[in-house]
């Protein structure tokens, strides 16, 4: 005879207004990627995937309206980055400054002010910055820059920047990660026409003249032969300026090996870029980078590359110098807050108070510094950024870890597991970090370490790995063994 159901023994307690169900226990052959679910049809307990919705079953199970493979073509379908870019030009140079400062960090510069001025250069140029801008911030995790200042190159501080009066449209600042705007070059279409022109009569003069030319010289013309050009771009203020945001990535994204491939690889890789790749190392890089944005990939150090697809280009499946943050991306599709939000004094006061509950020591913090949230190797140090807080209108778990959370992952899953064998990206390196974390990080509670420990397990199954839980695991997700 069946032993009658008893409330607290057999069955959870049940009283109005109650919320407890009951449910299946799968032992350890469990395997991850599926749940039960009944058939209508025979009332047998059936797998369907976990992530189906109850709609979608229905669809699916009971309706019939669309088989399991449609389902499934249609869930998982891949999220392209997006190819088209909204841009509402301003109608006044002070809109145009405005529009900018999303671009810009509130830090401390005391050459930018962490401010746009475009005063000098024409409204049709300044929105061609900015728009180039958006392009680039929307399609790649950049980094803020701190400012941008349009300067006269006549000027004291011009004369430092732009070498020869006339020497360039834009540079940057890699000590205060700003950028100078030629004022003489911008000011209208036809300086910017005459700019180009005088550089496009130059590079032809070389090329006509290259038998006369001796020693180093020869050796430099024939390099801008071979490439064929000699910058990379059409000439354009989106060409220049994504130029220039490539010594952007250079002094604030690109990892200390990677930074040091490059140089080893230069002479093998630049030749085939452009001709300016040549002259130094950061320019190769910052060619390498606009190549890279106008899909030349088979130019590039394939190193680079790789680098750049895991910790930039959005669409794919990367961490940030070991961050738990994967910006715009799969599973929990990145909707925390945005790394370009500025932490206010009272939020970093906040944290600060959540590390140190959870016994991370402070000065291994910086805050409002880097590309986003994360553990940065080289320097041995974890960047605080917006997105360290949740996103409370997300309904994924990666989105919704509390700040404590993420902070655990990254000082007790990588700053102690310093070095890891593991590159940068690598899912393993990423389910460590929180495994690690939800185990043995102190104070932090019981849904923090739930929530820890289930984005462990997420990060295998984004890679197209399937890992049963086990005890530990199954104790902070169900709480049982």
């Amino acid at each position: 005879m069946t032993e009658p159901l008893r409330g607290t023994m057999t069955v959870p307690p049940f009283h109005p207004n109650c919320r407890s169900v009951t449910a299946p226990y799968f032992d350890d052959e469990f395997e991850l990627g599926t749940r039960a679910a009944r058939d209508p049809e025979t009332g047998k307990t059936v797998s369907v995937p976990e992530d189906m919705t109850y709609p979608e079953w229905k669809r699916v199970f009971v309706d019939k309206t669309e088989t399991v493979a449609e389902w499934n073509k249609q869930k998982h379908a891949p999220v392209e980055a997006p190819k088209e870019f909204l841009f509402k030009p301003a109608e006044s140079i002070e809109a145009a400054e405005e529009y900018a400062k999303k671009f810009i960090s509130d830090g401390y510069s005391p050459t930018f002010k962490n401010q746009a001025v475009y005063k000098g250069i024409s409204l049709e140029h300044a929105n061609e910055i900015n728009k180039t801008l958006e392009e680039l911030y929307s399609e790649y995790d950049l980094p803020p820059i701190s400012g941008i200042k349009v300067i006269s190159p006549t000027s004291a501080q011009g004369k430092k920047v732009f070498k020869d009066g006339a020497d360039a449209v834009a540079a940057y600042n890699p000590t205060e990660k700003g950028l100078f705007i030629n004022k003489d070059v911008l000011k209208n279409a036809k300086t910017l026409e005459a700019y180009n022109k005088k550089a496009r009569e130059a590079y032809d003069y070389v090329l006509d003249n290259i038998d006369s030319l001796k020693g180093s010289q020869r050796e430099l013309a024939e390099t801008y032969k071979k490439a064929g050009r000699s910058l990379v771009g059409d000439g354009s203020v989106k060409s220049h300026i994504t130029h220039e945001i490539g010594h952007h990535v250079q002094w604030d994204v690109l990892s200390t090996d990677v930074n040091n491939s490059m140089g080893k690889n230069m002479t093998k890789y630049a030749p085939q870029i452009s001709g300016y790749a040549n002259a130094s190392k950061g320019e190769y890089i910052a060619e390498s980078f606009a190549a890279y944005t106008k899909g030349e990939r088979d130019l590039l150090d394939p190193q680079f590359v790789e680098f750049l697809d895991k910790n930039m280009a959005k669409g794919v499946a990367k961490s940030a110098e070991r961050g738990i943050i994967k910006s715009e991306r799969n599973m929990a599709n990145g909707l925390r807050t945005s790394p370009l939000h500025i932490l206010t004094d009272s939020e970093i006061s906040e944290i600060k108070a959540a590390a140190l509950e959870i016994e991370i020591p402070e000065k291994v913090l910086r805050f409002n510094e880097g590309a986003r949230t994360g553990f940065r190797d080289s320097q041995q140090i974890i960047y605080i950024r917006g997105d360290v807080l949740p996103d409370i209108n997300s309904i994924h778990n990666r989105d919704l870890m509390s700040s404590r959370a993420v902070l655990a992952h990254e000082y007790y899953g990588h700053y102690l597991n310093y070095p890891s064998k593991f590159s940068i990206g690598d899912w393993r390196d990423e389910f460590r970090a929180s495994y690690d974390a939800a185990i043995k990080t102190p104070n932090l509670t019981d849904d923090e370490r739930k929530m820890l420990m289930i984005d462990a397990y997420d990060r295998a199954k984004e890679a197209g790995v399937s890992i049963k839980y086990n005890k530990k695991a199954r104790l902070l997700i169900y709480g049982y063994e």
